[in-house]
């Protein structure tokens, strides 16, 4: 895979290619647009310094004649992260070679896989899945559905129940302790050329892997979890600019027995798109996507439910002929958000949500794929790379963590 389907990929972690032998198809995260209710002061731009002001490389990862690309990042605590990605001939020869980082702490450092294991991992298109309950519970999957496990302190492969290449894809994953661990992605039908996409999710009880039913349609890439018991996710999500047909997009919620519709959906205009969601609280949830402009671009869009409504909450910033969209949320630990404005061609840009109004975008001289809170620290993890996509990097923002 190449560079720049690797990094379309890793942005929104719903990207997918499906052919009969293996990963291939596209849909990410994308979201809508104009008012609903009225617009509240809380959305409103301020004059406040850049959002990209403080960020910081904390690990640069590189491989002579690779390019190294980082997929996935999973923070436990402020001494446990775990992050994945991918390690690609720089000839774009053949699946490459799985990393893992753990952060312990006081550093990061590339886990040692057993070499046979992560070959196998490779060929089910390793981009990055990583999720972790604690350092001696950690889980990697890739998209057809092959997965590494750590329990304790030997790695073990495993592939769920009917694997086979292009039957699942997996995008998101969800480790909540030994004995409930969630996968989730997609699971596609008919020829390539008109496949249709439903989502998919499975619970491993500790000893087995079970399907469970979500409603909606297309992929299922992106999830918030509060508990193991309340969870809330996307349906039908997709990012502005990938051209691939869009679903309609759905937020659903585990309420600890089974995945429901939620009773009140965002409103979206016409061609509005739905890419990430977090939930902060069960009345303080929030989507983001893309909004069509006067531009023939696309602009972030952001919803927020209260516990009564969906209110427009979408960053303010002039029109462009770009297609950006809210690709990642996370909460900044400090009662507000880090929100990531991506395009597929780049540049990025940071959103920082405090004190009821967006600051003014901060664009940066990275790639930037994924954002995470690191819980009780006060601090953020990103995932990023090198503005040639060759060189990973793990970016900070806030006290480092330990």
């Amino acid at each position: 895979m190449n560079p720049p389907r690797r990094r379309a990929l890793a942005r929104t972690g719903s990207a997918i290619a499906l052919s009969v032998a293996a990963a291939a198809a596209a849909a990410v995260a994308a979201a809508a647009a104009p008012a609903i209710a009225a617009t509240p002061a809380s959305a409103a731009g301020s004059r406040a310094r850049p959002a990209a002001a403080g960020w910081r490389v904390a690990r640069t990862i590189s491989a002579r004649g690779h390019s190294v690309l980082l997929g996935g990042i999973d923070a436990v605590s402020a001494s446990d992260a775990w992050a994945g990605g991918v390690s690609l001939p720089a000839n774009g020869d053949g699946n490459g070679r799985p990393l893992i980082e753990h952060w312990n702490g006081r550093a990061w450092h590339q886990v040692a896989l057993p070499v046979k294991a992560a070959r196998r991992l490779s060929n089910g298109q390793f981009h990055g899945t990583v999720g972790a309950s604690s350092a001696r519970d950690v889980w990697a999957f890739s998209e057809a559905g092959s997965y590494l496990r750590l329990d304790g302190t030997r790695w073990t492969f495993g592939e769920l129940p009917g694997y086979r290449a292009g039957k699942t894809v997996i995008f998101t994953i969800k480790v909540f302790g030994p004995d409930d661990t969630w996968v989730f992605g997609t699971r596609p039908a008919g020829p390539v050329s008109k496949a249709k996409f439903t989502p998919y999710a499975a619970r491993f009880n500790g000893r087995t892997w079970t399907s469970v039913q979500v409603p909606g349609t297309g992929i299922l890439s992106t999830v918030s979890a509060l508990s193991a018991g309340d969870m809330w996710a996307l349906t039908g999500s997709q990012a502005a600019g990938s051209g691939a047909p869009a679903p309609t997009p759905g937020v659903v919620h585990w309420n600890g027995r089974a995945w429901r519709a939620a009773p009140t959906q965002p409103r979206l205009p016409k061609n509005g798109m739905l890419s990430g969601i977090v939930a902060l609280a069960p009345h303080d949830v929030w989507v983001g996507g893309s909004a069509p402009n006067s531009k023939a671009g696309t602009s972030e869009l952001a919803r927020h439910w209260n516990g009564r409504a969906w209110t427009n909450a979408s960053p303010r910033s002039a029109p462009t002929a770009n297609d950006y969209y809210l690709a990642d949320l996370t909460p900044d630990e400090h009662g507000g958000l880090w929100a990531l404005g991506a395009e597929i061609s780049g540049p990025e840009r940071f959103w920082h949500y405090s004190d009821g109004s967006w600051q003014a975008p901060g664009k940066s001289s990275w790639q930037v794929l994924e954002l995470e809170a690191i819980p009780h620290s006060g601090s953020t993890w990103a995932l990023a790379a090198n503005a040639d996509l060759t060189v990973g990097l793990i970016l900070l923002h806030g006290p480092r963590p330990s």
